[in-house]
Formats: C-alpha cells, sequence, structure tokens
C-alpha cells in the first residue's frame, strides 16, 4: 500500500509496551504500510511477517511498529556551482520509504526526510561544483543520469530511496549574471570577428602593398634597362653619324655642306649667302695683299700683271670645284669684284672673270693703267 500523503506528525516507528496478555488480545496484524518488529528476551529485533500464534508472545519484551508506507516530497536544495559564489537550485521530486524496519527500529529513525535531503545534496554537491553556472543543462542532464535507478538505494536507518527526479534553475540574481556574461561572451565574440575580418583586410592590403611595390621596383628596373639601352643606342647612332661626317669631310670638307643641306633643303639660300661671302673676303685679301706688296716695294708694277693672272687662276679653280650646281637667275646680288647674278640651284657657276681692277680696287687701276702705257 502506498500512503500518498503520509502525516508529518505520526512516527515512523511506535513502541508498544504490552503485557502478554494485553499483546494476546491486541496482535498487531502485518500490512503492506506498517511491519511489525518485536524484541525478544534475549535482546534481539526481529521482524515479524505474520500474526503472533497462541504462545509466540512469550518471552516478548517490546513491540515495534514501523510505518513502510511510501513517502512522496518536492524537495527544494541549493547546491553550490564550479563559483562557490553563485549556486543551483535544484527541485526535487523524490519518493522513499522504510525498507529494513528492524534497522529503524535499532537506530530509533525519527526524520527520514532529513537523511534523503542529506542524501540527494551530497550527491548532487558531485556533480554541481565541477560547472559553472553557464553550464546549467550540462549539470542537469549528468544529474539525471546519475540518478537513472535500475534499483532501489538504501539509505541509512534502513531507508530506501524509490525514484528521484531533478530539475536545476537559478535564482534571479544567478540568472542576471548569466546573462551579462553571454552578453559579455557575445560582445567578446562579435569584436573577436570583427578583430579577424580587420586583421584579414590588412594582411591582404599588405599582399597587394608588397604586390605594388613588386610591380614599381620591376617597372624601375625595366625603365632603367629601357634607359641604359636608349643611352647605347644613342651613343651607338651618334657614333654612326661621326664616323659618317668624318669621312664626308675627310673626302671633301663640302660634302658637310651638302650633308647639311640635304637634311634642310629649306636653309640653301643662306648657305649660298655664306659662299658668297667668303669669295667676296678672298678678293678683298687677295687686293690688300696686293696693295701692300705694292705699297712696301716688295714687287713692282710690271709683277702684278703675272700675280694677278696666278690669282685670277686660283679663284677660278675653286670656283668650278664646287659640288653645287649653281644657276644664275634674274635676280642681282652683290659678289666680289661686282654686281652677279643670285645663285640658284640647277648648274655650276662659271668662273668670274677678274680683272686687275677688280683686285687693286678703283684707285689703283688708273696706276696700273699709267704704268703699262710707259
Amino acid at each position: 500500500m502506498i500512503n500518498r500523503n503520509p502525516s508529518h506528525s505520526t512516527p515512523l516507528v511506535t513502541r508498544m509496551d504490552l503485557t502478554y496478555a494485553e499483546l494476546w488480545k491486541k496482535r498487531p496484524v502485518p500490512r503492506p504500510d506498517q511491519a511489525t518488529v518485536y524484541l525478544d528476551r534475549h535482546g534481539k529485533y526481529q521482524h515479524l511477517t505474520h500474526q503472533l500464534g497462541f504462545g509466540d508472545g512469550a518471552g516478548l519484551r517490546a513491540v515495534f511498529l514501523v510505518d513502510t508506507s511510501v513517502f512522496n516530497r518536492h524537495l527544494v536544495l541549493r547546491v553550490p556551482s564550479a563559483e562557490r559564489a553563485y549556486s543551483f537550485i535544484a527541485q526535487v521530486d523524490a519518493s522513499w520509504r522504510i525498507t529494513d524496519p528492524v534497522a529503524a527500529v535499532e537506530t530509533n529513525l525519527t526524520d527520514a526526510e532529513f537523511i534523503v535531503k542529506a542524501y540527494l545534496t551530497r550527491k548532487l554537491r558531485e556533480i554541481t561544483v565541477e560547472h559553472a553556472i553557464e553550464e546549467v543543462a550540462v549539470a542537469e542532464q549528468e544529474v539525471h543520469q546519475a540518478f537513472g535507478f535500475t534499483h532501489k538505494r538504501t539509505l541509512k536507518q534502513g531507508l530506501g530511496l524509490l525514484d528521484c527526479g531533478v530539475a536545476l534553475s537559478l535564482d534571479d540574481s544567478t540568472a542576471g549574471e548569466v546573462r551579462r556574461r553571454k552578453e559579455h561572451t557575445r560582445a567578446l565574440a562579435a569584436r573577436r570577428r570583427e578583430n579577424e575580418a580587420t586583421r584579414a583586410d590588412l594582411d591582404l592590403r599588405a599582399i597587394e602593398q608588397r604586390a605594388q611595390l613588386d610591380l614599381e621596383a620591376q617597372r624601375a628596373v625595366f625603365e632603367l634597362e629601357r634607359q641604359k639601352r636608349q643611352q647605347e643606342h644613342e651613343l651607338t647612332m651618334k657614333r654612326v653619324e661621326m664616323e659618317f661626317y668624318a669621312d664626308a669631310i675627310k673626302n671633301d670638307e663640302m660634302n658637310l655642306i651638302g650633308l647639311k643641306l640635304a637634311a634642310h633643303p629649306d636653309q640653301v639660300n643662306e648657305v649660298i649667302a655664306l659662299f658668297m661671302q667668303q669669295r667676296r673676303l678672298d678678293f678683298e685679301g687677295a687686293r690688300g695683299l696686293l696693295n701692300s706688296l705694292l705699297d712696301n716695294g716688295l714687287v713692282s708694277r710690271g709683277n702684278v700683271a703675272d700675280i694677278m693672272a696666278k690669282a685670277t687662276a686660283v679663284i677660278a679653280n675653286r670656283l668650278s670645284d664646287t659640288p653645287f650646281a649653281i644657276d644664275f637667275g634674274e635676280k642681282q646680288a652683290s659678289l666680289p669684284g661686282g654686281p652677279q647674278r643670285e645663285a640658284v640651284v640647277g648648274s655650276r657657276p662659271a668662273a668670274p672673270s677678274v680683272g686687275a681692277a677688280d683686285i687693286l680696287g678703283a684707285d689703283d687701276s688708273d696706276d696700273f693703267d699709267d704704268d703699262d702705257d710707259a
């Protein structure tokens, strides 16, 4: 028989001090929720499972009635966590009964609930002290595994724990601490993800910068190589050009002017004017030389004709050897010795006729004629 709500005022063990005659008249009848224990004359306790017969009560010193009904209690226990400052609240639904009436009588069992609570608190504490308050679900699962009853558990003073259901929870202050820790953990996780993203971005930027630096270094190397090759090419071309012009000058110094005109044909008039000026200087130099010889008495006027003929031949030869084909147009230009036609490219110029008057000047020509007449 299971007593769903046994009275807390009824003692678990009741002693009956009866005489033999009273015991015979009031023989206890064994019931599922009550056991009978006798103390014999030898001082031993015996659990009687049947009703006393005639003559069985002789020598009995005391009779004990033991409540063996099932007790169901809802217990609230506070057990510590890994941080001793915080605790778990264990909501326990436990069922127990006296399974050894003799042990209950021998130890004078009076408060079974205290023994059950002490046992459950000790067993729960062994599990919960291994877990932080954030691990309440894990701790509860381990408690369920620990209290998975496959057989009755015997406690002190003849008690037996029949069933036990445990639910762990937290009080308001501890739950607030758990929320604060979870928020802190989430914030740390968010910062960690942000830091990882920032680190990855910095690593990517560093890789890009290294690649850019490598590219710029390669470009600088290529540019230096290009400039070096360009300078070598320019030096080679200058050397070839210098050799070309050197060969041209070696063959004829006038070739240089020809090459210049070939590259810049628009400058032909300037070059012709330069030649004209040079020829005039030659005439003036020759005239000055003859006048100086005459003034110093180094030559006579009779020798002037011969000198004049030789000078005229030299100048004529120089004019005939020019590499430019010059033709005279309709325009007039002032050349040494008198007006000449402007030089135009197209034919070789004829050697000018040079006389004594051209070389000695207008002032000396009359004297020269007088000497000839003499």
